[in-house]
């Protein structure tokens, strides 16, 4: 890993703080960032986000992911079905 200083961290225990860090910092940040061109995501959920998130799952849902292929490229969270 690179810390911001632009320095090579190897340690373990050096890693394990540079990223907690980076991650408390990359999540509690109120401006905005953008993950494709058009797309503008907000870094903290927003409680209409968060409603939406949480909701059931439709069975159009779950017929579309049992046609995905699970080893196929990712989608846009770097994650595949």
């Amino acid at each position: 890993m690179i810390n911001e200083e632009g320095k090579v961290v190897t340690d373990v225990d050096n890693i394990k703080e540079l990223a907690l860090a980076f991650h408390k910092q990359f999540f509690n940040q109120d401006s905005y960032w953008n993950i494709f061109p058009e797309v503008v995501v907000k870094k903290k959920l927003t409680v209409e986000a968060s409603k939406w998130l949480s909701r059931d799952v439709t069975k159009l849902e779950i017929k579309a992911m049992f046609q995905m292929h699970p080893d196929k490229a990712p989608g846009p969270d770097v994650y595949n079905a």
